[in-house]
C-alpha cells in the first residue's frame, strides 16, 4: 500500500486464498491489514475468498477421481523411470503422433489439469499401445464410457482454464471480473441446454 501510495481509506475488501500466511489473524496478511486499518481509525475491509480458488475447491468435490486416477497412474508409469520414458518418446516418433511426450500432472497447480488431460486425450491410442507393449493392461483406456468421461472432463477443464485466465493478471478491475463472470454463467447455461438436447457442438473432445 505504501509503496504504491494507495489511500487506506479506500480499501473496501481483500481477496485471498485460504493459506495461513494470508488469512492468519496474527501474522497473516488479513490480520496485519486489519490492525493497520484499526490504528488508522478505519473500518476493517471485507474478506473475500478468491473466486479461482473457490472454483478449484468445488472441482475437487466433483466425482472425477475415476478419470484422474487412471490418467495420473498411466503418466507416472511412463515418466517415473528414465528408461520407460525414453522408450515412450521413441515409440511416439514411429507413428504420426501430434506430440512427443505426455505432461506431468501437478495437483497443486490445478490449472495444469486442462493441458495434461488434453495431451493425454490426444495421445490415448499411442499410450494404450505403449502400455500394451510393456505388458501393462489398463482396461479403462478401451472402455467407451470411461473415454467419454475423459473427453468431457478435458473439455470442461479447458473451458474453466480459459475463464480463470480472464480473471488473472495485473490491472484487472472489479467491473471486468464481474463482466467475465456473468458471461461465463451465461455460457454455462447455454451449454447445459445443449447437453440436455444431446448437442455437444461446443465440446470438441466430447
Amino acid at each position: 500500500m505504501e509503496e504504491l501510495d494507495l489511500d487506506w481509506s479506500k480499501l473496501a475488501s481483500i481477496t485471498t486464498d485460504g493459506a495461513p500466511s494470508m488469512v492468519g489473524m496474527s501474522r497473516g496478511l488479513i490480520g496485519r491489514m486489519n490492525r493497520e486499518m484499526e490504528e488508522r481509525g478505519l473500518i476493517a475491509p471485507l474478506q473475500v475468498h478468491c473466486l479461482i480458488h473457490q472454483q478449484a475447491l468445488c472441482c475437487k468435490v466433483l466425482t472425477w477421481d475415476s478419470v484422474m486416477k487412471v490418467v495420473v497412474s498411466c503418466i507416472n508409469f511412463i515418466r517415473a523411470k528414465g528408461l520407460k520414458h525414453r522408450q515412450f518418446q521413441e515409440f511416439l516418433s514411429e507413428p504420426e503422433s501430434a506430440h512427443r511426450d505426455v505432461l506431468y500432472y501437478t495437483e497443486v497447480r490445478w490449472l495444469s489439469r486442462g493441458r495434461v488431460l488434453r495431451r493425454f486425450y490426444e495421445l490415448l491410442l499411442e499410450i494404450n499401445a505403449f502400455l500394451h507393449s510393456q505388458n501393462k493392461t489398463v482396461p479403462e483406456l478401451i472402455d467407451p464410457e470411461w473415454k467419454w468421461h475423459l473427453a468431457f472432463l478435458t473439455d470442461m477443464t479447458e473451458m474453466l482454464n480459459s475463464f480463470n485466465l480472464q480473471l488473472q493478471g495485473q490491472g484487472k478491475l472489479i467491473c471486468d471480473i464481474y463482466s467475465h463472470t456473468k458471461a461465463f454463467e451465461v455460457k454455462l447455461e447455454l451449454l447445459l441446454g445443449q447437453v440436455k438436447k444431446c448437442s455437444f457442438i461446443h465440446l470438441p473432445a466430447t
